[in-house]
């Protein structure tokens, strides 16, 4: 494991020794969500080294390539207002890539459940009602997912152990445009 430093890893609201986040659950506030397929686009920077750190920083695991996708069901209101107060903002180190929310959640499908990282990139036009999983396994695998499958979305309503964590592009910039494809 590289330290977060050498990586340019900024982290607010946590001294550089800090912990990262607590695993409570608190209040639990639930939804259900159908499986979908997604664009491809999580896979390539899901392996970038300063993601990777901030992950396992924040959340104790280094995440699978890609991300599990879903459609969040019914009223989601409560959904954006954690996202918003409960979230940390992961800044990337580069221009071109996107800001994303990010907080610890628990998917869940019969009696099979796994702990997962909720992402949320911060894209214009991102469907709102879409959300992505991160996880130390590949969730499709691991809870035997299709698309169209019905999930369990479990989210817990604690403040965040440090509001954002920014990677220093100086440090952080070559390994994005080395993992990109052409644009031709």
């Amino acid at each position: 494991m590289q330290p977060a430093r050498a990586l340019g890893l900024t982290l607010g609201g946590l001294p550089a020794s800090g912990q990262g986040r607590r695993n409570d659950m608190g209040t639990q506030i639930r939804w259900t969500g159908r499986v979908v397929s997604g664009l491809g686009v999580a896979a390539r920077w899901t392996t970038l080294d300063w993601f990777r750190a901030a992950i396992e920083r924040l959340f104790g695991f280094k995440p699978v390539p890609g991300t599990l996708n879903a459609i969040a069901e019914g009223d989601r209101q409560e959904l954006d207002r954690l996202l918003l107060t409960a979230g940390t903002v992961l800044v990337p180190p580069a221009e071109d890539i996107c800001c994303s929310l990010v907080l610890p959640a628990h998917v869940a499908r019969g009696v099979r459940s796994h702990p997962v990282v909720l992402l949320r990139p911060m894209v214009y036009g991102y469907n709102p009602a879409q959300v992505e999983f991160l996880a130390p396994v590949r969730l499709r695998e691991a809870l035997e997912l299709r698309d169209g499958d019905e999930i369990v979305i479990t989210i817990g309503d604690n403040a965040p152990a440090q509001k954002w964590i920014a990677a220093d592009s100086s440090r952080a910039r070559s390994d994005w445009a080395t993992s990109r494809p052409s644009r031709q």
